[in-house]
């Protein structure tokens, strides 16, 4: 395009234009297919394999919902957590389902309104050769402890370093046995999870609430949100502000607890 002539008529075209490949780029991220990952460790009752190897749960409910609101079909893959991250901020998925608070404030990352919110807690393994902890523990009185958790996971949103946790199990069953085994002191997760373990397996979740495994709250800890989380571009923006109706639409009519009391049905 030559523009020497009227420079002025040919810089508000080129403005004009650019403006109109964005809003392209906002329609077509609510158009076609969305392609969503999740991160392979299952965390039930929010994401866990059924009796047929079949993923469910409450963060398959809400996307169920998202994709009928936004009337787009769904393709999930599982995936180790940490690569559904990096993938979707390649561009290579539109979503990332049942991402936590502090996953979710990544640089790179959009999150939608949490659709739950979890509460972190510490469950330890009683020893008769050591007094009992408080009901309430400190996030630095963990620095004390011996911590075990799964690999691949995050466990900033506990107030403590990845980095600083026993990462070298790879499933709840092993993890709540190397706990009762005393090979580590104790472990860290969500409340919600521990209740819905036996969605995945019935002998783990008696054992993760048997009386000898203590639970204690986080002192300091806020609860954490699960999100649906998008690059934060345009699409993403454009994907996320059409999500957050839905999520806020399913909560006001109490359509959240009513889907999640199905999987905690006795």
């Amino acid at each position: 395009m030559r523009c020497q002539p009227v420079l002025a008529s040919c810089v508000a075209l080129s403005s004009r234009m650019a403006r109109l490949v964005l809003l392209l780029s906002a329609v077509g991220a609510l158009a076609g297919e969305l392609s969503v990952c999740v991160g392979r460790q299952q965390q039930p009752p929010f994401v866990f394999n059924d009796t047929a190897g079949q993923l469910t749960g409450l963060g398959l409910d809400v996307l169920k919902a998202v994709s009928q609101q936004l009337e787009r079909p769904t393709r999930l893959q599982s995936l180790p957590l940490a690569r559904c991250i990096e993938e979707l901020k390649f561009g290579r998925y539109d979503l990332a389902l049942n991402m936590s608070s502090g996953i979710a404030r990544r640089p790179g990352l959009l999150a939608s309104q949490a659709y739950y919110q979890l509460r972190p807690e510490l469950y330890a393994l009683r020893r008769p050769n050591r007094p009992a902890l408080p009901a309430e523990v400190w996030p630095e009185d963990l620095q004390l402890l011996r911590l075990c958790g799964l690999r691949g996971l995050s466990y900033e949103d506990f107030g403590v370093r990845s980095r600083d946790i026993d990462t070298g199990t790879n499933v709840y069953p092993e993890l709540v046995r190397k706990l009762l085994l005393g090979r580590c002191d104790g472990l860290l997760e969500f409340r919600q999870i521990v209740a819905g373990l036996y969605l995945i397996d019935r002998e783990t979740g008696e054992l993760a609430t048997s009386s000898n495994i203590s639970r204690h709250r986080l002192r300091g800890q806020p609860d954490v949100g699960l999100h649906l989380v998008a690059r934060s571009d345009s699409a993403g923006r454009a994907l996320i502000a059409s999500i957050d109706p839905v999520i806020r639409r399913l909560q006001a009519q109490g359509r959240i607890d009513t889907l999640l009391s199905a999987y905690l049905q006795p």
